[in-house]
């Protein structure tokens, strides 16, 4: 059985979290760059809050530091499709 989590959300935001690479596993071995890019698309009528961003590494438990340890980009199409891009350390 998995880990089960609830909250109390503010209306019209809904928290989710994403894992990514939970094992610490370099999926690019032998590539110089040592960074993967997490991609999530929302569709038109939602949006991201990434000022509530947080990274953090499930091995050490560590808050990586945003622009310092990762970046993040967001986009917006005409008809309202975000796309959320988190460049992440390759660990």
């Amino acid at each position: 059985a998995g880990d089960t989590k609830t909250a109390s959300p503010a209306p019209g935001t809904y928290p989710f979290e994403i894992t990514v690479n939970e094992a610490g596993i370099d999926l690019m071995p032998g590539i110089g760059n040592n960074t993967i890019t997490l991609v999530d698309e929302l569709g038109a009528g939602l949006t991201i809050d990434d000022d509530s961003i947080t990274v953090t590494n499930t091995k050490t438990s560590k808050v990586l530091a945003a622009e310092t340890d990762w970046k993040s980009s967001l986009t917006t199409t005409d008809s309202g499709t975000q796309t959320l891009k988190i460049k992440l350390p390759d660990n």
